[in-house]
This record gives C-alpha cells, structure tokens and sequence, in this order.
C-alpha cells in the first residue's frame, strides 16, 4: 500500500510540473524529453531485471529508480491522463 500511493504521489509531482513546463515549451520538445526518458529508464530496467535480485542490494535500488523515472517520465510527454 505504500508503494502505491509514492507511485501516486510521484505521478502527481510530474503531472504538475508538466502543467507548468508545457506553457514554455512545444508539445515537440516535450514529447521527445519524456521519450527518451521513457526509453532509458526502461532499458536500465531490463538490464536490471535480468540479474538476479538477491545478489546485490544496488540492482533493486536501479530497479526502484529505473521505474521512478518511467513514471516521471510518462506525463513529460504530453499525455496528462496517464495512470
């Protein structure tokens, strides 16, 4: 339940300075800042993920900021009803 609502209190963070970030740059720029979030959080994700988790406590704290950056990220495009 916690996770949950860092999740949602993270999505609202990012919704909101999206808000105030898209007044003073194009939808072109922003689509393309949260792309390449997008796509580099997910691929640490999947480099991460496909070592085993047990081994070391710096691969889950990767796997923690990998995700918290995809879902930074995902308002960063444009797309404001996302989650």
């Amino acid at each position: 339940m916690l996770s949950t609502i860092g999740v949602g209190i993270l999505n609202v963070l990012a919704t909101v300075l999206a808000l105030f970030v898209m007044d003073k740059f194009d939808r072109k720029k922003m689509l393309t800042v949260g792309s390449v979030g997008i796509a580099i959080s997910l691929v640490l994700l999947s480099f991460s993920s496909s070592f085993h988790f047990s081994t070391s406590a710096i691969l889950r704290n990767v796997t923690l900021c990998c995700l918290c950056a995809y879902i930074f990220s995902l308002p960063l495009t444009g797309d404001l009803q996302c989650g």
